[in-house]
């Protein structure tokens, strides 16, 4: 299913007549490609026209050209942007210290672009070619001190480069590194650093728009070309924000991502050791079923992305925002560009949800704050003739629909959180009944909701105020209880961040492969239940379960899968609780429930030894020696395997989960019968889509 491979690319400069090889090759190759179709039906659009525009292409990702790229642009915005370039280096540095004896090191941490992945699994190869260049891994915390960003699984995904995150030592290297200073190089390939953690409310996607028919890939190709030239990820990644400087748009880092959720056919699993779903490396230069790696534009703070968001979305609106091939002719320019859109860094209705709840406030009893748009037709379904009036046309697409209302919205220079729509439970699609715009202030949603039946007047709708007033009522507001205002405030010291799916963890963890694996599962699933039947109140009540530090870096990796860290069985069954969290029920369950396994194979292996040796002293030593060995081997047996156990004990018995969170890596399950509250209300079916077409994020 992977189209676009690359394979035996030179490390370095590729010579000219290589280049042309390998443009006809991939035309060849692919006929259906941009490429090809253009060779065919674009005067001046040739093999070696298109090998010199990726040529020349390849020369903006020299370091000396940012200040060219921003010609354009007024002084003042000039010294504005280099201002935001320092101020991302400086600000979310991962630095640590460690101690050795008396001696305490600084490091910093990083993720960088345009390592190959030929050393997954082969870390001291890595180690060493770091030193030669005078970059120092850190040796103190061996496991963690180069991390991939994405599983490597090349029989599923092809990935020539893995983001990965390094520590070093902080010497002068590492700090040049870090600040761009100076050009790094393996084996001839250019890497560059970027951030570790991609910060949603300081960055944004961007993908190409969908093609005639839906078709999608455009981006992944013009990846591809460049890669053809010899770029790395890392020298891409400069070309484009090169090209977007050009556009005014304020680009101040900009990366691929690490990779993709693939998913397998419905009842198939897609590899054996994955399952249905998997977090997997995919590179930026691959399409994987219609389907391609995005890429994140990243601000200096929350302030500068809006304005870069706000730019790129005006642009987009006009002439369009384009990546291309570099050319002196228009025609090739033209035939190659990619045109882009983009969207707000939350990939999913239920991410959108739980950033809402970390940031709601001022709405009434801490509501929610909306707005809801109903049809005046006796079904309460919008007609075909109201949403054309919604929509100002025929398109009637869900991504129209909310296009129209973010427009209003941006006119109003209002921002909105999120559109909710509610969901048909048998088509897992909108179900035509209401839309709802979620607001972060009561002003805004005052002010929209009187703006509103202007820009809808094509509709015959109605609206409906939810947590807030029409109008502002200044005794009631100077009335408001303490009491709720104490809640919030609480709620927001814990940091908490809510989810309402396992899958955000089971996601990554390895899928039971063996026999023995799903054995464990099992059992693991009736632990659960037995911890779930102590429930004080009853089984009428919502199962409520804790499991703090059972999962590591949950809470700041949120919106970036791939760097979750599980403990084991037998670490977590033993670990104490923190004072105030009371009896862990589901704890002293799999405690006991290891206990069982030890016991059980203890008696197991003493009969053997009798019957085989009339109570040899010996042999019952080994069979002791060898009885501990396999039940450590259970205890140290990833936690995941409770949590898949976990996502099967909720599908079995028809639960819906609650979940949450906070800095501490403190989680807290709570589960009931699905029907008892409304579910979330997602929004995959359209979501990102064009007017044209599906997403190209969907599989």
């Amino acid at each position: 299913s992977c189209q676009y491979t690359q394979s035996g690319l030179v490390d370095a400069s590729v010579l000219e007549a290589d280049l042309v090889e390998r443009v006809k090759s991939f035309a060849k190759r692919y006929p259906n490609s941009r490429t090809a179709q253009a060779c065919k039906a674009v005067e001046g659009c040739t093999p070696d026209a298109i090998a010199e525009a990726i040529r020349s292409t390849c020369q903006q990702a020299r370091r000396e050209l940012l200040q060219e790229a921003m010609t354009g642009w007024s002084d003042a915005s000039r010294e504005w942007f280099m201002q935001q370039i320092e101020e991302a280096k400086k600000e979310k540095v991962e630095t640590y210290t460690a101690s050795a004896g008396n001696e305490v090191t600084s490091f910093i941490s990083m993720t960088l672009l345009g390592i190959s992945s030929v050393y997954v699994n082969h870390e001291e190869k890595l180690k060493k070619k770091f030193e030669e260049i005078g970059l120092i891994v850190d040796s103190v915390q061996e496991s963690k001190a180069i991390m991939w960003k994405a599983p490597y699984r090349p029989e599923i995904a092809s990935a020539e480069e893995i983001p990965v995150t390094v520590s070093f030592l902080r010497n002068a290297q590492a700090e040049k590194l870090w600040q761009g200073r100076e050009d790094f190089a393996i084996d001839g390939r250019k890497f560059t650093a970027v951030h570790v953690s991609i910060v949603h409310d300081r960055s944004f996607k961007i993908r190409a728009k969908r093609g005639p028919w839906g078709k999608g890939g455009s981006l992944a190709e013009l990846t591809h070309l460049l890669t053809l030239g010899g770029m790395t990820t890392a020298e891409i990644a400069a070309v484009y924000r090169y090209q977007l400087l050009r556009q005014s748009l304020a680009a101040v880092q900009l990366q691929p991502l690490a990779g993709m959720l693939v998913a397998g056919a419905p009842g198939q699993q897609v590899h054996k050791g994955l399952g249905q779903k998997g977090f997997i490396a995919v590179g930026a230069n691959v399409i994987w079923r219609q389907r391609e790696v995005e890429w994140i534009v990243s601000s200096s703070c929350p302030e500068a992305n809006d304005t870069a968001f706000r730019a790129f979305r005006e642009s987009e609106a006009m002439e369009g925002v384009h990546l291309t091939l570099f050319s002196e002719d228009p025609k090739i320019r033209e035939a190659l560009a990619v045109e882009l859109t983009a969207d707000r860094f939350v990939s999913r209705n239920k991410l959108k949800k739980a950033s809402r709840m970390q940031k709601k406030a001022g709405g009434k009893d801490g509501k929610e704050i909306k707005i809801i748009i109903k049809s005046t037709a006796a079904s309460g379904r919008f007609t075909r003739k109201e949403m054309e009036g919604l929509c100002n046309g025929g398109n009637t697409s869900i991504a129209r629909v909310k296009r129209v209302l973010l427009e209003i919205a941006n006119r109003l220079e209002i921002n909105v959180e999120g559109i909710d729509m509610e969901e048909d439970l048998n088509t897992k699609s909108w179900n035509g009944s209401k839309l709802c715009i979620l607001l972060g202030s009561t002003e805004d949603a005052r002010r929209m909701m009187k703006e509103l039946p202007f820009y809808l007047e094509g509709a015959a709708t109605k609206l409906e105020a939810v947590g807030f007033d029409k109008e502002p009522d200044s005794e009631a507001a100077g009335q408001r209880g303490t009491s709720d205002a104490a809640q919030r405030q609480e709620e927001s010291e814990g940091e908490w961040l809510e989810f309402t799916d396992l899958e955000r963890i089971t996601m990554e963890a390895a899928s039971p492969s063996s026999q023995e694996d799903m054995q464990l599962v099992s059992e693991l699933s009736a632990v659960i239940e037995d911890a779930a039947s102590l429930n004080e109140a009853g089984t009428s009540e919502p199962i409520k379960l804790v499991l703090d530090k059972a999962v590591g870096n949950l809470h700041d990796t949120f919106y970036s899968p791939g760097s979750l860290e599980f403990m084991a069985l037998g670490e977590w069954a033993k670990m104490p609780e923190e004072q105030g969290v009371g009896r862990n029920a589901l704890k002293e369950k799999l405690g006991k429930w290891l206990q069982s396994k030890r016991w059980t194979r203890v008696q197991g292996e003493s009969k053997k030894a009798r019957r085989g040796s009339a109570f040899s002293p010996r042999a019952t030593a080994a069979a002791e020696l060898e009885q501990e060995a396999e039940s450590d081997d259970i205890e140290r047996r990833s936690l995941s395997l409770l949590f898949i156990a976990l996502s099967k004990f909720a599908e079995m018995h028809v639960l819906a989960c609650s979940l949450k969170v906070d800095k501490k890596d403190r989680l807290r399950v709570e589960m009931r019968e699905d029907g008892e509250e409304e579910e979330d209300m997602e929004e995959e079916q359209g979501e990102g889509e064009e007017e044209d077409g599906a997403s190209p994020y969907r599989a």
